[in-house]
């Protein structure tokens, strides 16, 4: 018989698993999905499924920041509130925001309403170096996200931003309008695309992409696994 977490997920449409990201939109949901069923065409093996679940915290104004902010909460209420017969939890939720302005705001906020909820251990911002946990202390954490990001501290990043340049290139020759500015720093460069662009890119990506286009989206499953505190060093990526 469901619980009230599966309940609750099933209201809202979701598969859930044992551990379950929220990301800000239906847009970032396809990118993880496509990589992952990449990496399963070719290596065999199974990133998503019943240990680890990537879901849009809504769908179009019921997305985004607010979304998750609206939501992750809720979940791990309810999560808490239907332990196994051990007490322990089980299922976990996650939030994993873009690293812009919102961002920032929406996860310094909801640290501060929820004091369960912590930076580099329940919620997260999408960095270009998603720094492993590898059982390190939240604390820890912090401090190799912050080494590991300095370069990078003024760059704004969000999901399309791990897709190979080169790819990106191909996708803005074809489609020259669908990015309105460009910031690059070091080896780095965030671009910000229109809705149609977004949309567009999704499907190029669905089209066209091979796993190494997306070897920085493996990556940044690699990282949300070991957040989740799931097996995470089986998997292969290209060297960055």
């Amino acid at each position: 018989m469901p619980g009230l977490v599966e309940d609750f997920a099933a209201r809202l449409g979701w598969a859930i698993a044992k551990v379950n990201i929220l990301v800000e939109g239906t847009h970032d949901v396809s990118l993880i999905t496509h990589a992952a069923r990449l990496y399963r065409s070719a290596r065999g093996v199974e990133l998503l499924g019943t240990d680890l679940a990537v879901m849009p915290a809504g769908l179009g104004n019921e997305g985004g920041v607010e979304g998750i902010n609206r939501r992750l909460p809720t979940l791990r209420q309810v999560a808490a509130a239907d332990p196994d017969q051990s007490g322990k939890l089980r299922y976990r939720f996650l939030g994993l925001y873009d690293n812009d302005v919102a961002g920032k705001r929406a996860i310094a906020a909801i640290s501060s309403y929820d004091a369960t909820i912590k930076k580099y251990s329940e919620v997260f911002l999408l960095r270009p170096v998603m720094s492993l946990r590898g059982g390190a202390d939240r604390r820890a954490v912090q401090q190799r996200f912050e080494r590991d990001n300095e370069p990078y501290k003024d760059l704004d990043w969000e999901m399309e931003d791990l897709i190979d340049p080169t790819f990106l290139d191909l996708f803005e020759g074809e489609f020259p309008t669908a990015v309105h500015r460009r910031t690059t720093i070091l080896d780095r460069t965030h671009r910000d695309f229109t809705e149609q662009g977004k949309r567009d890119l999704v499907k190029f990506v669905q089209e066209h992409a091979t796993l190494d286009d997306l070897s920085d989206v493996i990556r940044l499953i690699r990282a949300l696994r070991d957040y989740g505190h799931l097996r995470s060093d089986h998997i292969i990526v290209r060297p960055s």
